[in-house]
């Protein structure tokens, strides 16, 4: 019976402490050599289901980086056969092309005055007109837009379906008829004061139809005689807009027109 407790002391010693382990067999056949060789093969059997794995993750990737790279040739194929990518050769494309290269100055190296090579020949070709203190590409299309729309506004035969447009070629026209602005004179501003409740300044304002004239002036003719009213950020929140009431204004231009003495003078305050 000793001797059986002993053995089972010595089997549990060399299971978990191999440096205590017995050089004889213990009971049951087992030895260091065995579990020794138990345990390369448990340690091979692991290494074996990692490198399947990795096998498979492997394949997976090539996969994928083949399909993406597929999908980029795809991509490059379609954008280069795509003819808007191609070179421009349309009016519009060429006629820009050429006010660009107008703008060169080509006797110039780019490497010592890059202005100068870029902008030089605009500026040759646009030298500063009289009564201008600067003069740049932006002045130079807001002439020439003002100088299309006053062919089109002159224009008799020019005939538009918009009725916006027919309104401002007649208006400009009205304003080309001198002769008969100097002819007519105050009168036409004499009918509008009498057609929106009539010149009750020095007298008592009738109160009945106060806000038909209001309504009228601000509405009709864009006038604000009284107040005006706009829209812009709260003072005191600016994240959000209120509606602004302030005081009026003059409605002339500039001081002159009602300072200057005009032939219509007397007849007007008369």
């Amino acid at each position: 019976m000793d001797y059986k407790f002993s053995k089972m002391v010595e089997y549990r010693r060399a299971t978990l402490r191999e440096d205590d382990a017995p050089e004889t067999p213990v009971e049951g056949g087992a030895s260091l050599d065995s579990v020794e060789v138990g345990f390369q093969k448990r340690t091979g059997h692991l290494l074996g289901l990692h490198t399947q794995l990795e096998l498979v993750l492997a394949g997976v990737s090539l996969l994928l980086a083949a399909l993406l790279v597929g999908c980029f040739v795809a991509l490059g194929v379609q954008y280069y056969r795509d003819p808007s990518h191609s070179t421009c050769l349309t009016e519009a494309c060429i006629r820009v092309a050429g006010k660009i290269l107008e703008t060169l100055d080509r006797g110039v190296s780019p490497c010592e005055d890059f202005y100068q090579f870029s902008c030089g020949g605009w500026i040759r070709r646009n030298p500063l007109p009289d009564g201008r203190s600067r003069w740049n590409t932006f002045n130079s299309l807001w002439d020439q837009n003002q100088a299309i729309l006053k062919h089109l506004l002159e224009n008799a035969t020019f005939n538009s379906s918009s009725e916006a447009e027919r309104k401002t070629q007649r208006f400009y026209l009205s304003c080309l008829q001198v002769e008969r602005i100097e002819e007519l004179g105050a009168q036409p501003l004499r009918d509008l004061i009498e057609k929106i409740g009539g010149w009750n300044i020095t007298g008592p304002w009738d109160q009945d139809n106060f806000m038909e004239v209001l309504k009228a002036v601000a509405g009709t003719y864009r006038a604000s005689p009284f107040f005006t009213v706009y829209i812009s950020a709260d003072s005191k929140s600016s994240n959000s807009n209120v509606i602004q009431v302030d005081q009026s204004g003059l409605f002339l231009p500039s001081r002159d027109y009602y300072l200057n003495r005009t032939a219509n003078e007397k007849e007007n305050i008369s």
